[in-house]
């Protein structure tokens, strides 16, 4: 557990902030799982976003549109380009980096 704190507080990058996002417990040593949870919870909501944050989300995104999504002139790959856009252009891509965990939601009905 040192060594995850240490990394997230000194090495860790956006996207790695961003993965963070989807941490739970799923089995295991239960208490060891909420305090990892509780722990990423503190990264992610705990602190600002670094300057220029959204302009990293989005060029990420596109990236990973044209990599696993393998576009070309001729050729859409609709299941990478659609996840893509819709983060990308949604206010989804920061909000739930932003909000500091106030237990608001966005997304789907959600906004």
């Amino acid at each position: 557990m040192d060594a995850f704190v240490r990394y997230h507080e000194q090495s860790a990058k956006l996207w790695e902030r961003q993965a963070l996002l989807k941490c739970r417990f799923v089995a295991g040593d239960r208490p060891f799982g909420r305090q990892v949870e509780e722990t990423a919870r503190e990264f992610i909501f705990g602190r600002p976003l670094p300057e220029r944050a959204a302009e990293e989300i989005h060029r990420l995104r596109t990236r990973m549109e044209v990599e696993l999504g393998r576009e070309r002139e001729d050729r859409l790959n609709l299941r990478w380009a659609a996840a893509a856009w819709w983060t990308s252009n949604s206010p989804c891509s920061t909000f739930s980096c932003s909000t500091a965990g106030r237990g608001r939601r966005c997304g789907p009905g959600g906004r």
